[in-house]
């Protein structure tokens, strides 16, 4: 799978700045979608609700998480996303319809349906984590290279998991947990290729002079 830098976040507790590493896992005519490559935090996912739509990782990955690690003209490259969410009713294991959610977003985190189709190998879905997603793990809390999907898990206040292994935890984990964050977006080429290119690893030929 290609890779390419775009926007910048911390790498340690000292917050030194790297550029963002990229998978691209899917593109069409005019859009790149981009996945980090590894975690850029460990965080809860809510104080309570497993729900992506009324989550605290949204909020904090659209609002300060997107004017932390981009420029305006970063920025915008990046394509608001129609995002549809499969929520689990109470009776799903007694025979109960799948639901979704559909949310817009810049920025949101993959459903499991997303993770088989853009990394159906289990072993391309394992990641290290960098030293600040370390740091900001709950004391005395061992590193576990898990990251969160944005579906709610199988138990009350837990979200899923991708697990250190590649492997899916559908129970979930309980929502307060501190976990690796890996945000997922979608740019425009075209904006893309109109960016300086110094720290860029480019995909387009039209990009290099």
């Amino acid at each position: 799978m290609k890779i390419l830098n775009f926007g910048t976040f911390y790498i340690n507790a000292k917050k030194d700045r790297k550029p963002i590493k990229w998978h691209v896992a899917d593109e069409d005519d005019k859009t790149l979608l981009l996945i980090a490559k590894e975690s850029v935090v460990s965080s809860p996912f809510d104080g309570d609700t497993p729900f992506w739509d009324k989550s605290d990782i949204r909020k904090w990955l659209n609002e300060e998480f997107l004017n932390e690690a981009f420029n305006i003209n970063e920025k915008a490259c990046i394509q608001t996303s129609n995002i549809a969410t499969t929520y689990f009713p109470e009776n799903v294991w007694e025979g109960g319809d799948e639901r979704y959610i559909e949310t817009e977003d810049k920025i949101f985190l993959l459903s499991a349906e997303e993770v088989e189709k853009y990394f159906p190998a289990k072993t391309s879905r394992i990641q290290e984590q960098n030293d600040y997603v370390i740091h900001t793990l709950e004391p005395d809390r061992k590193l576990t290279n898990a990251w969160w999907l944005r579906n709610p898990g199988l138990c009350d206040e837990a979200a899923m998991l991708v697990l250190e292994d590649g492997s899916f935890y559908s129970f979930g984990a309980y929502v307060v947990l501190n976990e690796g964050v890996r945000p997922a977006l979608r740019i425009l080429k075209e904006q893309y290729c109109q960016l300086p290119l110094e720290g860029q690893l480019s995909l387009f030929d039209e990009c290099v002079e």
